[in-house]
Order: structure tokens, then C-alpha cells, then sequence
């Protein structure tokens, strides 16, 4: 009997131990379940965490990209700025909603402010002005020149508060910024140059020295340079580093969105056409009739801006508006008393009209309002501001 009782209770102890073992076994394997599904879970959640870095990566350099472009210049902003800084006098630029205006100094206007504030002048000749400013990448560059042209005009730099001005080169009538390169031509007008922006690494890419050629124009689009020499019927164009020259067709005008635009004359006539021919097709098509030939023109926003002489004696002049889509002209503003004018500059809310008569130093710009008031301004340098001004001026 005892025996028997005996060998139960080992039978029974048994039992429990197995059982016991068999619930570790369980809860072990439970554990290392649910462990491996949060593992999972966990794996799951990285995908998505590294996506939204991705997305933020990409937003960055979005709004890199956005800041370059209107920091570089490029498409839209570059072919704006090509027409009021080459085909106009560059006479006012914007960056941060700050306006630089140049005159007889590079000025700066704040944000809801009228009053301008002078960035630049020159101390050593007060006649000196200024023109064809650009921005690029926190600097201003810039022409400072004399009316009388008796010295070459000069072109510099200096970030935008106006300080560390430095020289870019020394004889720069016109010029283009165009990525990280600056393409110019001295007063002579007779070689297209490229120089960095630091003003280093200069070459030559157009010499007309040989034959006393002059460039009659140059533009640059899509990575390309339109340019043409005096007594040329067509325009050519090139690489950016001077190679792979090629002759056209096309008309010798201003490049804008695949365009060329240019005045084709009417003869024994005081009149113009203002004409356009697509770089593509090469067909052109007539836009305006009948323009002043001692007038100007200039684009911005799908409008051509241009000057139509009212009084030959006086150099009255209508401004008017022709938008390319609707193919109509509006008058902007009668009557304007600019002095006999030589460029258009345009922003979104004023043009700028630049004049200068004959054998005359004076300088005469003012602005008229695109807005509903239609009115001419000159700059008042004592008051810092433009003011109304209606009366021509000479001096």
C-alpha cells in the first residue's frame, strides 16, 4: 500500500511539473510573439518616419530651388530682368519686396515707405549716375557712369547694404548676368566679353576689332547667345563659352520666350512696325502699326510697352499698352514731358521712362503710375521722394 501511495504522488508531481514547464513553454513563446509583432510594427513605423524626411528634404529643396530663381534669374524672372536691364536702362530692381532705384545714387526703399534712402553715391564726382543694377546672390551690381561719356563706364559690386564695393571691370557699357558669368561690351561696342562674377577668369568671346565691326545687339536664352554685328542682315548665335557659332535667319531683335522682337521701318516714312518671328518657326507676324521710329519699346508681362511722339517740337510723348494676347493698345498716360526718351524700364506698378536730349548731359527720368491715377513723377533729391511733376525740364 505504501508502495502504491508512493508511486502516486511521484505520478502526480510529475504531472505538475509538466504542466508547469509546458505554461513557461506558453508564456515564453507569448511573449516572444507579441514581441516580435511590436518589432514589426515598429519596422512598419520607419517607413513612414523616413518618407516625411523625404517629403521635408524635398520641400527644403523646393524652397532652395524657388530662392535661386529669383535670387538667379531664371525663365520668366530672367527674361523680366534682360528687358529692363539690357533693352531698358536697369534703372530699378526688386529683392524682398525692397526697390533699388538708380539715379545720381543707387537708393533703396522699404516696404510701405516713400521715402528713399541712399545706398551708393560717389564722393569723388557728383555727376557720376548710375544704371543697370541686378541682384545676385546678396550682391548688387552695378554701371556707374558720367552723362558726358568722357570716360568709360565702369562696373562694380557691393552687397547690399553698400558696403564692400569692389570693381568688376572697367569698361562695361552693357551687360548680362547670367549663371555665375557676367557677358559684356566695353564703349567701343566692338568685342563681346565673359568674366565670372568675381570678376576673374575673362575671355574674349566676340572680336569685330579686326574688321571695325560693332555689336548692334546681344541676348541670351536657353543657354544660348543671340548677337549680330553692324552691317549683319541676320542675327547668329553661340555657346555661352563662345563655341559652336551658328548663322540664322532670324531677324536681328530682342529675345524674349522663344521670340525675337524688332522694329522693321517703313520707308521714306518717320514710322515703324513693331514686328515679332519665332526662333522655332522663323515666321514672323506683325503686332503694332504705324509706331514713332524716334520712339521705344520694351516688354513685361506679355505687354509691350511703347512712346509715340505727340509735338516733334516739344517731345510730347503718349505711352501706350499693347497686351500680345488680346492684340489691342490702350493709352497709358497722355502728354508725358520726358525729355527725348531712350529706355523703358516697367515693374508691376509704375514705368519708367529715361531721357535725354541732344548734346545734353541732363538726364531726365520719370515715372508714371500703372495704377488708377495715371500720374508723372520726377525724384525730389531734397525731399527723397517722387513727387508730381508734370512741367518739362531742361538744363
Amino acid at each position: 500500500m505504501m508502495e502504491e501511495k508512493m508511486k502516486r504522488i511521484v505520478y502526480v508531481s510529475g504531472a505538475i511539473c509538466i504542466v508547469l514547464i509546458l505554461v513557461i513553454i506558453f508564456s515564453v513563446y507569448n511573449q516572444n510573439k507579441n514581441s516580435a509583432k511590436t518589432t514589426t510594427k515598429n519596422t512598419e513605423a520607419k517607413p513612414t518616419t523616413q518618407t516625411t524626411d523625404v517629403k521635408l528634404t524635398t520641400q527644403t529643396i523646393e524652397e532652395k530651388s524657388t530662392q535661386m530663381v529669383t535670387t538667379n534669374l531664371s525663365d520668366k524672372k530672367l527674361n523680366e530682368y534682360m528687358a529692363n536691364n539690357y533693352f531698358g536702362s536697369g534703372i530699378v530692381c526688386k529683392k524682398d519686396n525692397y526697390q533699388y532705384t538708380a539715379l545720381k545714387h543707387i537708393y533703396y526703399q522699404k516696404p510701405g515707405y516713400d521715402k528713399l534712402e541712399s545706398l551708393i553715391s560717389s564722393t569723388e564726382n557728383p555727376d557720376n549716375r548710375y544704371k543697370n543694377i541686378t541682384i545676385y546672390d546678396n550682391w548688387i551690381y552695378y554701371i556707374q557712369y558720367q552723362p558726358n561719356w568722357y570716360e568709360p563706364p565702369t562696373l562694380y559690386k557691393a552687397k547690399l547694404d553698400g558696403s564692400k564695393k569692389s570693381l568688376v571691370c572697367k569698361n562695361a557699357v552693357k551687360y548680362i548676368l547670367y549663371k555665375d558669368y557676367i557677358y559684356y561690351t566695353p564703349d567701343n561696342g566692338r568685342c563681346l566679353y565673359r568674366i565670372g562674377v568675381d570678376g576673374k577668369n575673362e575671355i574674349k568671346l566676340v572680336d569685330g576689332e579686326k574688321e571695325e565691326k560693332s555689336l548692334s545687339s546681344f541676348y541670351i536664352e536657353n543657354d544660348k547667345i543671340y548677337f549680330s554685328m553692324s552691317n549683319d542682315e541676320y542675327a547668329s548665335y553661340m555657346n555661352l563659352d563662345g563655341t559652336n557659332l551658328t548663322k540664322t535667319k532670324l531677324r536681328i531683335g530682342y529675345v524674349n520666350l522663344g521670340w525675337i522682337y524688332y522694329k522693321n521701318h517703313i520707308n521714306n516714312t518717320p514710322y515703324i512696325d513693331i514686328c515679332r518671328q519665332n526662333i522655332q518657326s522663323g515666321k514672323s507676324e506683325l503686332l503694332i502699326k504705324n509706331v514713332s521710329a524716334n520712339g521705344t519699346f520694351n516688354l513685361y508681362n506679355n505687354n509691350i510697352y511703347y512712346s509715340a511722339i505727340v509735338n516733334e517740337d516739344y517731345n510730347f510723348y503718349d505711352i501706350y499698352c499693347y497686351n500680345i494676347d488680346n492684340k489691342s493698345s490702350k493709352l497709358i498716360y497722355k502728354g508725358s514731358t520726358v525729355s527725348l526718351i531712350r529706355a523703358i524700364d516697367i515693374t508691376d506698378d509704375y514705368i519708367y521712362l529715361t531721357g535725354q536730349e541732344y548734346d545734353s548731359r541732363y538726364i531726365d527720368t520719370v515715372r508714371i503710375s500703372l495704377k488708377e491715377t495715371k500720374k508723372q513723377e520726377r525724384f525730389d533729391e531734397k525731399k527723397m521722394k517722387w513727387v508730381t511733376s508734370t512741367e518739362k525740364i531742361h538744363e
